[in-house]
């Protein structure tokens, strides 16, 4: 039909249109991730967030929840699932599982449960259980969302509550970011493809407007050509883009969640702003189901964007809040006759967004942590350098007898200019004046010869040999050895005491001095380990001062021990002899009372010294023993092999291996870091060679020496943050975890590289970039990839052109570039040849470019974003139709409520598919009228259906249930030979009335109809345009009407006209009300 308009824009009158607001503070944000697509965003979401703030909480604006009815935690894509993944994976306070065990509990049972009951499929029981997903049946993925409401509930509360906690502008302040806790928006991400995501995400969607009614609600929804020509996946699609259109405009949402019988229904529409993006986009590029994680990685980009603070960022936030503007429109296509006259009208909401993004650079977050983890392994291969020292060639004897055991105290024996006998002295110590036994003995013995002699009386009267016994007995005691502690001498105690001391400080100056020499980028755990094996054969060689030495010297004083205490028994049998009658008379007998008290003495105090001696050579030996069990170092043959065991040795030792583990994770994740991603939206000027040959020289040294001089200071640091010696690392990995030590690493580490953002610029690198045969750049070169980058930031949901009723005008289309001195007032020369290369590879009937600043110097972004479009706008909805149609005729439960003719077709009808339509309307209108269709009361559910009793043979008529009224056209359009059975029943009626006169009865009937029932209304269009609608039922009675007049002749115009208006008052008399509707029953 040439020169006649098919389509026209039904919208409220826009006074001016409103210029692009720029949005400075960032928004909390609730992402929802639904299924396996939700989940392969939000994990990649998280990744990003990871790579650039080294951690999810410090970023605690954006909260998280998953839900899925697959509880085996699979993913979509194998390049998912890498190294840093167990550092990204969800809490299980971020996940709901909607899986059921046993579905059968509901599905068998829906009397139980009426609010499931009143959409789930009657009769569907195709799985068992819910536990690997929905099947792709959406009914059984929403029914995981009723069994799951509370959990989901909750874990949304709970979700926003984080995000909107009071101190969160405080710790976004530190990163530079300003936050409006007032301004929450919630992301719905998933795909329409599959069973749970598609079946649960107008729930989800609705059940965020109700609990937070001041949020802005955003859909990003992945239609099913992502994955390929799967024709379920397809039908799902279609399914559930039908729903979203109902639900959109002008139906409200019946929840029923909660089973309560008051439950008020939710006003549409779902999504503030919903966002559709296809496999295949506006310039012809496409991704199907290898590279499905390229849509994936998309939808991550353009929401991270959202979170930046540049110039924009800040735009890009706010250009779906301006585009809003036009979600007002309502797409309204004319059915025109041959004649150009207007016979039916079909409106679509336009309510959808699409987007595209694209981007030149290099991956700065990526490169950050590639010199990060690069500086951890260099500064581990450090470690593991000083660990594997090979042993030294100097001798190290020396080294231990002059330097390493005088340092800490533990010299036994001539070694040094002076005789030192650290450990004998240590036991030795008696009080804190550095008084010592030998001293305490000598007093003791002065005090005893001075006692005597002071009490000779007393000394006479008790007997000499008597007084001495008890005042020997009395220090015996002080100097007492028992197994038992408790039961010894205080002299004793007070040298095990010293020993106990003694251990504890030099084990201490051990630890210090071995951390010393494992530190020393010259000496090293080789070194350390040659060191103790050194001790250990100095400890238990004959010719040295130790373990021999006191076991000899132990034995000899044993026998020196026996031999005094015989001489001072002897002395004092002597003495008592002496004291005895013949010796009282003689004049001698002081001078040998005398002489023999000096011998005792002299006798006892040797005896008294040598217990302490012997006990000291006790202690000495377990004091050595102790510390070569310490140092985890034993001779096999005395004083030759030496094996290492364990302790420090031990220790040691395994320092090498827990470093080396630790090596392991960092070489893993700077190869993870360092490699290049290949993304065909991302034009990526970075190779893997630039992290070594580029980036990580230019902050740790160009030269080898700076170099290790620079490792081996950070090596320092890293230490010193986490307050330990290199030796103790092995303990801390063992007491906080691999993960925490690599954690605490690569966050000084990244300290290092923090300006390199700043130092580095993607107009630099871009005009001076090399291919990979090292050829020079050129401009053509330069402007491919720029044409490369405007085909990828081409929206990702192509126009239907094979229809193209719609045109999406330019004022609905946003297209802006970002980058560091693009926007500035005077632009540099590099940055001006860009903007003019940009501008000249825009496509001509592209939007304007606008051009804005953006905070880190690493890329350049190409955004554009579309609105105010119909879903018939896209082919990719046309595509899925064929096999939603298929796969309806086959009966297959496609929709998440089992009364699916309610949702109306998503495409305009064709030309057979609109007469059609009308002939259904006008089959089961005029069946209605003249009782060839019937109303019945259907007991169950309290309401009207429709039934048609079909004649099959001339004496056979079989019953055709159309359902109710909705559901009875939409069975008349799909089986046409009900509809062309009714049609010719119809007809003949009509025929038959005419031959008797009496279509002026029909006449009167349908003019009823059209006042009673099927009237004009007035509708408010959204911005507020008012349009009269007449129904179709209307039109059809209309013609009915006309066709009848048609059939009155002149002459007859006036009585016809004074009857008709009659019969019109009198309508009961040819007519009978059945269940709101009147059939025609003329009497005879």
């Amino acid at each position: 039909m040439a020169n006649v308009d098919m389509y026209r824009l039904l919208a409220g009158k826009i006074e001016k249109e409103e210029g692009l607001k720029a949005i400075r503070e960032l928004s909390p944000t609730v992402l929802i991730g639904l299924g396996g697509t939700g989940k392969e965003v939000l994990l990649r979401l998280r990744k990003k967030f990871f790579e650039k703030y080294g951690s999810l909480d410090k970023f605690p604006i954006v909260s998280y929840v998953f839900i899925d009815t697959d509880t085996t935690n699979k993913f979509l894509t194998t390049e998912t699932r890498d190294i840093v993944s167990p550092q990204i994976e969800f809490d299980q306070n971020e996940m709901v599982d909607a899986s059921i065990e046993s579905t059968s509990k509901y599905t068998s049972n829906l009397d139980n449960y009426p609010h499931i009951k009143k959409w789930f499929y009657p009769g569907l029981s195709a799985l068992g259980n819910l536990r690997e997903g929905a099947g792709q049946i959406r009914a059984y993925g929403r029914l995981g969302f009723f069994h799951a409401f509370n959990v989901i509930e909750n874990r949304i509360r709970e979700a926003c509550q984080k995000v909107t906690h009071a101190n969160n502008p405080q710790i976004m302040g530190k990163h530079g970011i300003s936050v409006n806790l007032a301004d929450v928006n919630i992301y719905i991400i998933t795909s329409l493809a599959g069973g749970t995501g598609s079946g649960i995400f107008l729930d989800v969607a609705f059940l965020v407007k109700q609990l937070q009614q001041k949020a802005r609600t955003i859909g990003f929804l992945a239609l099913p050509r992502i994955f390929g020509n799967v024709p379920r996946c397809d039908a799902n699609g279609y399914a559930s883009l039908m729903e979203l259109e109902y639900y959109s405009y002008g139906h409200n949402f019946e929840a029923g969640w909660r089973g309560l019988v008051d439950e008020k229904p939710l006003v549409p529409p779902p999504f503030d702003y919903c966002y559709l993006i296809d496999g295949v986009n506006e310039s012809g590029m496409s991704i199907g189901e290898k590279d499905k994680s390229r849509i994936f990685e998309l939808l991550a980009d353009n929401i991270f964007i959202d979170f930046s603070r540049s110039d924009f960022g800040a735009f890009k936030r706010g250009v779906r809040i301006n585009l809003a503007q036009y979600l007002q429109d309502m797409f309204a296509f004319v059915h025109y006759t041959p004649e150009a006259k207007g016979i039916m009208t079909e409106t679509f909401p336009c309510r959808y967004f699409s987007f595209g993004l694209s981007s030149i650079g290099f991956p700065l977050d990526r490169i950050k942590n590639a010199c990060a983890y690069k500086l951890g392994l260099d500064i581990v291969e450090h470690w593991i350098k000083l660990a594997q020292a090979p042993r030294p060639t100097i001798a190290l004897r020396d080294e231990v007898l002059k330097e390493f055991l005088p340092e800490i105290g533990l010299l036994q024996g001539p070694w040094s200019n002076t005789v030192r006998n650290d450990i004998s002295n240590a036991l030795y110590k008696c009080g804190d004046l550095g008084e010592d036994f030998r001293r305490k003995i000598n007093g003791w013995r002065i005090e005893l010869r001075t006692n005597v002699h002071n009490n000779l009386p007393k000394v006479e009267n008790t007997g000499w040999k008597q007084f001495l016994r008890n005042e020997i007995d009395k220090h015996l005691l002080i100097c007492r050895i028992d197994v038992d502690p408790a039961n010894c001498g205080e002299y004793i105690r007070i040298m095990d005491d010293n020993k106990e001391e003694f251990l504890t400080r030099i084990k201490e100056k051990l630890d210090s001095k071995i951390a010393d020499i494992v530190s020393n980028q010259h000496k090293g755990v080789g070194f350390c380990r040659e060191i103790l094996k050194e001790i250990g054969i100095i400890f238990t060689a004959k010719e040295f001062g130790y373990i021999p030495r006191f076991e000899s010297e132990q034995k000899a004083l044993e026998g020196r021990l026996k031999n005094q205490k015989k001489k001072y028994e002897d002395i004092l049998d002597e003495i008592g002899i002496i004291e005895n009658e013949f010796w009282k008379i003689n004049p001698q007998r002081q001078i040998a009372l005398n002489f023999n008290l000096d011998r005792l003495i002299e006798i006892i105090y040797d005896y008294f010294w040598a217990i302490i001696q012997f006990h000291a050579r006790k202690l000495a030996i377990e004091i050595c023993n102790e510390i070569l069990e310490y140092l985890g170092v034993r001779s096999t043959k005395e004083g030759e092999e030496i094996e290492e065991r364990n302790g420090k040795a031990n220790e040691l030792a395994k320092l090498y291996t827990k470093i080396s583990r630790l090596k392991s994770e960092f070489e893993k994740k700077y190869g993870y870091y360092s490699e290049p991603i290949e993304n065909p939206l991302k034009v990526a000027i970075y190779s893997k060679n630039d992290i070594e040959q580029k980036y990580y020289p230019q902050y740790m040294g160009k030269d080898k020496r700076s170099k290790e001089d620079n490792i081996h200071l950070y090596s320092q640091r890293v230490l010193e943050t986490l307050k330990i010696d290199l030796m103790r690392l092995p303990d801390l990995i063992e007491e906080v975890g691999p993960e925490e030590i690599e954690k605490r690493i690569v966050e000084l580490t990244r300290i290092q590289f923090e300006k390199l953002g700043e130092d580095f610029n993607i107009l630099d690198m871009f005009f001076t970039q090399k291919g990979t045969e090292g050829e020079l750049f050129t401009e053509e070169k330069g402007k491919w990839q720029i044409q490369n980058a405007i085909r990828g930031t081409q929206p990702w949901l192509s126009r239907d052109k094979e229809l193209g009723q719609f045109e999406l005008a330019l004022h609905k289309q946003r297209c802006f570039v970002g980058g560091h001195e693009l926007a500035s007032g005077a632009p540099n020369a590099k940055a001006k040849n860009l903007m003019q290369w940009i501008e000249s590879q825009k496509p001509a009937n592209a939007p304007q470019i606008a051009f804005y600043e953006t905070m880190d110097k690493n890329e350049i972004l190409f955004y554009t974003e579309i609105a105010g479009f119909p879903l018939a706008y896209s082919d990719a909805v046309r595509l899925l139709r064929p096999q939603y149609k298929q796969l309806i005729e086959l009966h297959t439960e496609l929709h998440t409520d089992y009364v699916s003719y309610k949702f109306k077709d998503l495409l305009m009808l064709t030309t057979q598919e609109r007469e059609k339509l009308q002939e259904a309307q006008k089959s089961f209108l005029l069946g209605i009228i003249l009782g060839i269709v019937k109303p019945e009361l259907d007991k169950y559910e309290g309401k009207v259906i429709y039934r048609y009793d079909m004649q099959i043979t001339m004496d056979n008529f079989e019953p055709q249930f159309l359902g109710f009224e909705d559901k009875a056209i939409s069975t008349l359009f799909e089986k046409g030979e009900v509809r062309e059975s009714i049609y010719k029943a119809v007809a003949a009626e009509i025929a038959k009335l005419g031959q008797e006169d009496k279509l002026i009865y029909l006449d009167a009937l349908c003019s009823w109809y059209i006042d009673n029932i099927y009237k004009s209304e007035e509708i408010v269009l959204p911005g507020g345009v008012l349009e009269t609608k007449a129904p179709a039922e209307r039109l059809i009675l209309v013609e009915v009407m006309r066709m009848i007049e048609k059939k009155v002749s002149a002459n007859e115009k006036d009585e016809f006209g004074t009857v008709l208006k009659q019969l019109k008052k009198d309508i009961d008399k040819f007519s009978k009300e059945i269940y709101g509707k009147r059939v025609l029953q003329i009497p005879d």
